[in-house]
C-alpha cells in the first residue's frame, strides 16, 4: 500500500515537473507570441511613439545587451502608459524580464545620443532579433 502510494506521487510529481521541457525555448516562445500580439493591436490604433534606435552602426546586434536595453527602453517610454493599445506591454516587458533575468548581470547602457524612431519600427527589431535568437525565420 505504502509502495503504491509512493510511486503515485512520484508520477503525479513527474508530470508537472518535467526536466525535459526546455524553459528557455518555451519564454522565446511566448516573447515571440507576445510581440506578435502586441504589433498586432500597435497596427489597429495610431500610435506617434518615438524610442531610441537600438540598432549599432545601423546594423542589427541581436546580443544579450540588446533584450536588455529593449526591456529598459519599453519600462521608460511605454510601461507608464494606458489605455487599451498598451495592455499586451505589460506582459511583453514582464517576457522580457524574465529572458534577461538569468543572462544579464548588468545591461550596458544604450547610447543616450543614438537615434529615435517609431514603436512600430523599434517593435519590428525586437521581433526580428527573437526570431534570430529563438532560431526563426522573420515573416
Amino acid at each position: 500500500m505504502m509502495t503504491t502510494a509512493l510511486l503515485l506521487a512520484c508520477a503525479a510529481l513527474c508530470t508537472f515537473v518535467n526536466p525535459f521541457v526546455n524553459h528557455d525555448e518555451f519564454s522565446w516562445k511566448e516573447l515571440l507570441n507576445e510581440i506578435s500580439v502586441t504589433t498586432k493591436d500597435l497596427q489597429n490604433h495610431t500610435v506617434n511613439i518615438f524610442v531610441k534606435n537600438l540598432k549599432v552602426n545601423g546594423q542589427l546586434k541581436c546580443e544579450d545587451d540588446f533584450f536588455c536595453q529593449a526591456e529598459q527602453e519599453l519600462r521608460e517610454k511605454v510601461s507608464r502608459l494606458s489605455g487599451k493599445k498598451f495592455n499586451h506591454f505589460h506582459n511583453l516587458i514582464r517576457n522580457l524580464h524574465r529572458i534577461n533575468k538569468p543572462r544579464v548581470k548588468t545591461c550596458k547602457p544604450f547610447d543616450k545620443n543614438s537615434d529615435e524612431i517609431l514603436l512600430h519600427e523599434f517593435m519590428d527589431n525586437l521581433k526580428r532579433c527573437v526570431q534570430k535568437k529563438y532560431g526563426r525565420t522573420p515573416k
